[in-house]
């Protein structure tokens, strides 16, 4: 045999030894670029969901901010609701005062009245 006739049969016997090699590798190409495939898929996918997550920490930001000026409005009526309050017990108090102040008036006219025996007639 000739030198190229035999460097063509070691070529043929190699092609056909690597050839399930190849065929192999060849699976796993197609594997490897189905899974990168997914993962850019995966890549949108949380990018879609940062997306997302930012925005309901905004909303959660925006209801924090509510909830602290509901807290505000809640603490100026207390204040408000206390001082309300103690107004009222004061005009209370002042009014009962003047209720008392009349009904002593009442007794002390009375007491004059009924000890004055020129007014009586019975």
């Amino acid at each position: 045999m000739e030198t190229n006739e035999l460097l063509k049969s070691i070529s043929d016997l190699m092609d056909q030894k690597l050839e399930p090699i190849n065929e192999r590798f060849d699976k796993i190409d197609e594997r490897l670029n189905r899974m990168d495939e997914r993962l850019d898929r995966m890549d949108e996918r949380l990018d879609r969901m940062d997306e997302r997550l930012d925005r309901m920490d905004e909303r959660l930001d925006k209801v924090d901010e509510q909830f602290d000026k509901v807290n505000e409005r809640i603490d100026k009526v207390e204040t408000q609701l206390k001082r309300t309050e103690r107004n009222l017990r004061y005009t209370i108090r002042e009014s009962e005062n003047l209720i008392l102040q009349e009904v002593d008036d009442v007794h002390i006219l009375l007491d004059k009245h009924v000890n004055d025996k020129t007014v009586h007639v019975a």
